[in-house]
């Protein structure tokens, strides 16, 4: 490459830099050819294959995350009424009343949403 009877280096060079590139691709095609099918590595590159396949996992999982993040915002806002609730001398005022029932439509909500993510994942589940 250093003699001064090559006039473009920089066709010359990219085409080295394409070989290098191919080489690469067949060499990864042929580790993953030459893996045996009963092999640790073959065995373990399956049961990656067959868990990415399912899709249906990938969903009830997420939908598991969704209710989990549900019943923990369940905890904060029951947190959040015991706070309300703590009475003085005089019980409650209108403020506290209204944000009491502010938290307990909250609380519904998310406990009517829970219901449907159970409901969905049940389905996943028959689905399996």
């Amino acid at each position: 490459m250093q003699s001064s009877e090559v006039k473009n280096k920089n066709q010359l060079m990219e085409s080295r830099r394409s070989i290098e590139r191919e080489m690469e691709r067949f060499k990864v095609l042929e580790r993953e050819s030459k893996t045996k099918a009963y092999s640790k590595e073959g065995l373990a590159k399956l049961y990656a294959q067959q868990v990415k396949a399912d899709p249906r996992e990938e969903s009830y999982e997420w939908i598991q995350g969704i209710q989990e993040s549900l019943n923990e915002q369940i905890e904060e806002l029951e947190e959040q009424m015991d706070s309300v609730t703590v009475k003085g001398k005089r019980g409650m005022n209108k403020s506290k009343k209204q944000k009491f029932d502010q938290i307990q439509e909250k609380i519904k909500r998310h406990q009517w949403h829970i219901g449907f993510v159970r409901f969905d994942n049940k389905l996943i589940w028959i689905q399996r």
